[in-house]
């Protein structure tokens, strides 16, 4: 009976070690989300052939001749989440930079914040959604979301968790959008923590700038470290197409990368230099690739600070998220060329279903689990064998 006891912990012992070993493991979760908009004001400016709208899920946007731009203020939205999130969205808004703007169409990115509250805790979100519209007689009848929502600050129980959720949506009303949302929750604790560095220059020309007004009476300017910005007076802004930037990076994320960007910066008024700037990114090293995107403030004009979030990745990076902050600076006057910056990341792993291969983050070793009904039969042929020595010696 002895044998048969240690047989039997011992694999009892190695199923608990790969399979259920204890340790927080990321929450898989899919939530059905409707939010509902006021609607927006729209500030109308030019953009011209060739101009680049950056999209975080679909590639970048070239304008596809010289039209009529829009920049739409004043949006705000509450919402409901259902599924494996619930209860409500509170505090949200959006700016939104539109682009090809005809008569029945229009291309659009969309960023903004807004409040998750449940009974575990509180999250604060930042979303952004890639935009293809379609319009008649002036109104948007129709459109496909893509983006990402991500909490960039935790309360409650959800205190030292990290949210991402991948999502896909559609226009279903007028000013009500449906999104499914698929992600993860991680314990921050269970993410590998790395900083870097970066230097790069602006390629080619240091993009092109285009003129929007701004009203004076609620237009208001996204920030996402800081407090919105809400104009007392009229103020102009330029947005900054066409820019593109390649350099290296150094510390946790050897390589280089390349990025598109734009930017709406205030050029007038009590706020001038500041706005936002959203990037698509590409790290690349001999391990693999990140892609991803940053979300800045403008502090002054090319200086900014925000998140950083890298969705997809090769190689030694696949089933990797990034979480982190980034800060970033133009240099050298006059031409302000060269770039500089640093972020500070958390690398979240996503597991694969039992059967998959996982990486263990404490030992970077590969480790192969089998499906759960190997070890079943392995087990219940252990104890069959052992039951049948036993028997015999008991003869």
């Amino acid at each position: 009976m002895l044998i048969a006891f240690l047989s039997l912990a011992l694999i009892m012992s190695v199923f608990s070690h790969n399979v259920c070993d204890g340790s927080p493991q990321p929450r898989y979760i899919e939530a059905q989300i409707t939010i509902t908009t006021t609607g927006g004001i729209n500030r109308f400016f030019s953009v011209s052939l060739g101009d680049t709208l950056v999209q975080v899920v679909d590639p970048l946007y070239t304008v596809s001749s010289s039209t009529t731009a829009m920049f739409t203020t004043r949006e705000s939205f509450t919402g409901s989440v259902s599924g494996d999130l619930s209860v409500t969205i509170n505090n949200g808004a959006f700016n939104t930079i539109w682009v090809d703007v005809t008569a029945t169409s229009m291309r659009g990115l969309t960023i903004g914040h807004a409040d998750y509250s449940d009974l575990i805790g509180d999250l604060q979100l930042i979303i952004v959604l890639d935009v293809d519209a379609q319009l008649s007689a002036r109104n948007i009848v129709g459109a496909s979301l893509k983006g990402y929502a991500f909490s960039k600050s935790s309360r409650g129980g959800y205190t030292g968790k990290l949210l991402i959720l991948k999502l896909e949506g559609s226009l279903t009303s007028p000013n009500e959008w449906q999104f499914n949302g698929k992600g993860w929750i991680f314990d921050e604790a269970e993410c590998q923590p790395g900083t870097f560095s970066v230097s790069g220059s602006r390629v080619g020309a240091p993009g092109e700038l285009r003129t929007v007004p701004l009203m004076s009476g609620g237009d208001v300017v996204m920030q996402f470290t800081t407090s919105d910005i809400t104009l007392a007076a009229n103020a102009s802004a330029q947005f900054t197409t066409r820019q593109h930037l390649t350099g290296t990076s150094t510390g946790a994320l050897v390589g280089s990368f390349d990025l598109d960007s734009n930017a709406f910066i205030i050029t007038s008024g009590t706020h001038v230099g500041k706005g936002y700037s959203v990037a698509r990114f590409a790290f690349t090293n001999p391990d693999g690739t990140v892609d991803g995107f940053l979300i800045l403030d403008n502090i002054y004009y090319g200086v900014h600070n925000g998140y950083i979030v890298g969705v997809s990745g090769t190689g030694a990076f696949v089933n990797k998220i990034f979480l982190g902050t980034f800060n970033g600076a133009f240099t050298n006057p006059p031409n302000y060329y060269d770039y500089e910056g640093s972020g500070s990341v958390r690398v979240c792993s996503i597991p694969p279903p039992v059967g998959g291969i996982i990486l263990d983050a404490k030992t970077t070793s590969t480790v192969m689990l089998a499906p759960l009904w190997a070890y079943a039969s392995l087990i219940a042929i252990i104890i069959a064998t052992t039951m049948i020595i036993l028997r015999r010696r008991l003869k």
